[in-house]
C-alpha cells in the first residue's frame, strides 16, 4: 500500500505512518543522524521524511535511476 510503518520495538504497537510519497512499492529505507528517514522505491524516487513528525521534507525525482533498491547514508 506503499506506507512506511514504524513500530514499537518492544509491544509491536503503531507508532507512525509515512504514506503518501510513494506511487509504488517502496525497497530500500535509511535513517541519518539528523532524524531524517530515507525511503526508494521501484519508481526511482527518493523520499526524505522527518521521522519525529512523519511529514514529506522533498521528494527527488531526477535521480536517473529505475529502481531505488539499496540506499547507502554516510553521515
Amino acid at each position: 500500500d506503499m506506507k512506511i510503518a514504524i513500530l514499537n520495538w518492544h509491544n509491536g504497537s503503531l507508532v507512525r505512518y509515512f504514506s503518501g510519497g510513494h506511487t509504488s512499492p517502496i525497497f530500500s529505507l535509511g535513517l541519518a543522524s539528523n532524524g531524517t528517514l530515507v525511503s526508494g522505491g521501484t519508481n526511482g524516487l527518493i523520499v526524505l521524511w522527518d521521522l519525529y513528525t512523519g511529514e514529506l521534507t522533498r521528494t527527488l525525482t531526477e535521480t536517473g535511476m529505475g529502481s531505488v533498491l539499496n540506499l547507502l547514508l554516510l553521515n
